[in-house]
């Protein structure tokens, strides 16, 4: 609440080594406890207590961390969707709904065309690495009809997922894995499913291990069972702890590395390589945005994706130039800060999205390899849900890097993490305090918990005593403000600050 200044407990934990579903066990008891207790504040309006319980709304990253809260086997599994039950390779069910025949019948026509061919197999060694050229020899050739229904399947959505079904999947596989023998099996289940718990897989890799050097069964029978009373009564990902999350419902498409960082990276890539030495001259820093293709940030691509059609319409293919077009026109709908008609902005980005889509197929179906031109089917749904696309972007969280980073080379690193975690915790009590926020005084907090008995689940604070930081103190915070220059946001002039003047009147 922007309003209302809380009386927050942080505490910041992180490793270099623990796995984030092993970190996230530790969060999620704390959320819990908050939500059964409440967290008590102060609000500054109506000057009152005010109780505060806090809920999940959204699990925000890059697709890889997505898919390990989702308990998905991500990008490269057969079902590479954590979303829904889209398959890629391989699969081609009755299950899933047919449709996006105009598209199909594009590709089909395009791919037979002399032009499309040879685009489609420059694009397969461009925008494909040597692990999937590796990966490519063991997989059977793909036959032409096979191309067009994993093009089909990858245009659409399938049925979507759900946490229920994934629990039962999940509990299955951990069921198998108890099983003496069943180490295949589970691993084929997981296969099936596209699911993998790494939280739990921790247990299951502990039952394989107790019998390993066992020969009979009824002694491996044994070793199961001591080593399951040693494991907990709930062995599944916290993730499933938290009441009213769907990880994969409430993991939204992130528009950073799926279109900055996935199409316009992938497209400016592929038109570099095709391009002759005396091409690749652009006059908004030509040289280093083609000679590091592969290695700029999202703010450079953030730039080529309005400038590329301009510079590109001589020197590609109508197919290529026309695909660029239609993602030029996608992404500004999608970093659109503000919707007035939520149901006209979906109808317009959903045609966008079809309209790239059939674009990128009419250029080449091998775009196809990659699982974001699926992805980003789901987007406007996730807008329908969660607001503006900017709101869940990483792009925020990105810019913290630098501050983390400086935390850590400005220690005497033996204790990184700890370090980090009390500068960051050091800047948020200033930033609470320049801003006006209350706080309850030391004094006061002793007097608190010895009148509570130390009883944690009475504690509640009391409503006198609250103060915050002297006038003069907050006043410097306004001499340059920064947050107005950094947000783009008018700043109120009602009332004169006398910028680069402070003067100091004792009473």
């Amino acid at each position: 609440m922007a309003s209302c200044s809380q009386l927050l407990d942080y505490r910041g934990n992180m490793s270099r080594w623990t796995p984030p579903l092993e970190m996230m066990d530790g969060i999620v008891t704390q959320i819990e406890d908050s939500q059964d207790k409440g967290i008590w504040a102060w609000d500054c309006l109506d000057q009152c207590l005010v109780l505060i319980t806090p809920w999940v709304l959204a699990l925000l990253g890059d697709n890889p961390m997505h898919s390990e809260m989702a308990c998905h086997r991500g990008l490269m599994a057969k079902f590479f969707c954590r979303i829904c039950w889209v398959k890629g390779h391989h699969s081609a069910d009755s299950d899933i709904q047919k449709g996006t025949k105009l598209k199909a019948s594009q590709a089909i026509q395009l791919v037979h065309s002399d032009a499309a061919s040879e685009i489609s197999m420059t694009s397969e060694a461009s925008g494909s690495g040597q692990e999937t050229r590796l990966r490519s020899r063991r997989r059977p050739l793909e036959t032409f009809q096979k191309m067009v229904d994993r093009v089909e399947r990858f245009m659409e959505k399938a049925r979507l997922r759900n946490r229920w079904e994934s629990q039962k999947h999940l509990q299955d596989i951990f069921n198998e894995a108890t099983r003496i023998g069943g180490k295949k099996n589970s691993d084929q289940i997981g296969t099936n499913v596209g699911l993998k718990d790494t939280f739990q897989n921790y247990f299951i890799q502990k039952i394989f291990t107790s019998y390993k050097n066992v020969s009979s069964k009824t002694a491996k029978e044994a070793c199961v069972s001591n080593v399951l009373k040693t494991f907990p009564t709930d062995t599944s990902s916290p993730v499933w702890c938290l009441r009213s999350l769907d990880p994969h419902a409430d993991t939204p498409v992130e528009i950073l590395h799926v279109i900055l960082l996935g199409f316009v990276k992938y497209f400016w890539c592929d038109a570099v390589s095709r391009l002759k030495d005396d091409q690749k001259l652009l006059p908004i820093n030509g040289k280093t945005l083609v000679a590091y293709a592969g290695s700029l940030t999202g703010r450079d691509f953030r730039v080529l994706a309005q400038v590329a059609p301009f510079c590109l319409y001589d020197l590609v293919l109508a197919e290529c130039l026309n695909a660029w077009l239609a993602l030029g026109h996608l992404i500004p709908l999608v970093w659109q800060p503000e919707i007035g008609d939520i149901n006209k902005h979906m109808w317009l980005i959903s045609e966008a999205i079809d309209h790239f889509l059939d674009c990128t197929a009419a250029w080449t179906p091998r775009w196809f390899n990659k699982p974001k031109f699926h992805n980003i089917l789901h987007l406007p749904e996730h807008i329908r849900r969660f607001g503006p696309a900017s709101l869940f972007a990483t792009e925020g969280f990105e810019s913290f890097n630098a501050v983390i980073r400086k935390f850590s080379i400005n220690s005497n690193h033996q204790a990184p993490s700890r370090d980090i975690g009390r500068g960051m915790a050091r800047g948020n009590r200033l930033r609470h305090m320049l801003s006006g926020g209350f706080f309850l005084p030391k004094f006061k907090e002793e007097e608190w918990f010895d009148q509570c008995n130390n009883d944690s689940s009475k504690r509640q604070p009391p409503s006198e005593g609250w103060c915050k930081i002297a006038s003069a103190s907050e006043y410097m915070s306004k001499i340059r403000n920064f947050a107005p220059e950094m947000f783009k946001i008018a700043e109120d002039t009602t009332e004169d600050t006398h910028r680069g003047k402070y003067k100091f009147t004792a009473h």
